[in-house]
């Protein structure tokens, strides 16, 4: 069962593909550290993903979300869930922010519309990134302490490389 944001937090909702399912994990942990609470978090399972009557829980909490942060991988680039998921919502670019993984290297003329305005960054400059969310996200200045901000780059890289040693092995 899915429980319900909480009535007094920001919420977040982490969109991406079953394939990078392990690295929106290590995303979610370090929101939940680095912001101590002050931020919920949704995301949703690959159970939900496959499950076409989810699909209206999935949209609820895609509309109770302040903002949604968009994981693009090189798994969910030739994929339209990302559009699918933000048309259906009738939704702007703003709140939008995409954090691609390194290998991309995408420029915001390479989005089609809304997705113009959105907030883009790679794993690369993932202090930017916090940087960016939390001041326009809870109206304060959170610097990420550089221990932390390795500790996420060096988790990515991990999931990355365990991403690529499983499609070697299929």
């Amino acid at each position: 069962m899915i429980k319900p944001y909480s009535k007094d937090k920001k919420k977040v909702f982490i969109s991406f593909v079953s394939a990078d399912a392990k690295l929106a994990k290590a995303l979610r942990s370090f929101i939940i550290k680095k912001f101590k609470g002050k931020i919920g978090v949704y995301l949703p399972s690959r159970k939900m993903q496959l499950n076409q009557f989810s699909n209206a829980k999935l949209r609820t909490y895609l509309e109770k979300s302040h903002a949604v942060i968009a994981l693009m991988t090189a798994n969910s680039l030739d994929q339209p869930w990302l559009y699918m998921d933000w048309k259906s919502q009738g939704l702007s670019g703003e709140g939008l922010y995409i954090l691609q993984t390194e290998e991309l290297r995408l420029l915001r003329t390479d989005f089609k519309q809304p997705f113009e305005s959105a907030v883009i960054n790679d794993t690369n400059s993932f202090t930017a990134f916090v940087r960016k969310f939390s001041g326009a996200f809870l109206g304060d200045d959170y610097p990420a302490p550089l221990d932390e901000v390795k500790l996420f780059r060096y988790q990515v890289a991990r999931v990355m490389s365990e991403m690529a040693d499983d499609k070697v092995r299929c």
